[in-house]
């Protein structure tokens, strides 16, 4: 397998989680990273009658985290092209996550 990004890379970067219900059928999400950056995720119901939190903050978590999850796809592939490995060089399938960790100072 070449290098990738996981979830449990993701959850180990995220520090703190605030959730908020805003009007009557919106709910907002932020996560806070360990470097500090800040990434929401909304989710909303059609009807106010449906309005469910738990469910609400579920899905507006998972979009946060397609957004993490695409940052930290760009920074691991920042970190592979800054050492001049293609993705398909056997160097490049041994960079881990983890390894690009460093780079998160940089941003």
């Amino acid at each position: 397998m070449g290098p990738t990004v996981t979830i449990e890379d993701i959850e180990r970067k995220i520090v703190q989680q605030h959730e908020l219900k805003l009007g009557s059928k919106t709910t907002v999400v932020l996560l806070v990273l360990e470097n500090g950056f800040e990434v929401t995720g909304v989710s909303a119901c059609v009807s106010a009658e449906n309005y469910v939190h738990e469910i609400g903050v579920r899905i507006a978590r998972e979009a946060a985290i397609k957004k993490i999850w695409e940052l930290e796809g760009y920074l691991l592939q920042a970190k592979i092209h800054e050492r001049g490995q293609g993705v398909d060089s056997p160097k490049a399938v041994e960079f881990t996550v983890s390894q690009a960790e460093g780079a998160h100072s940089r941003l």
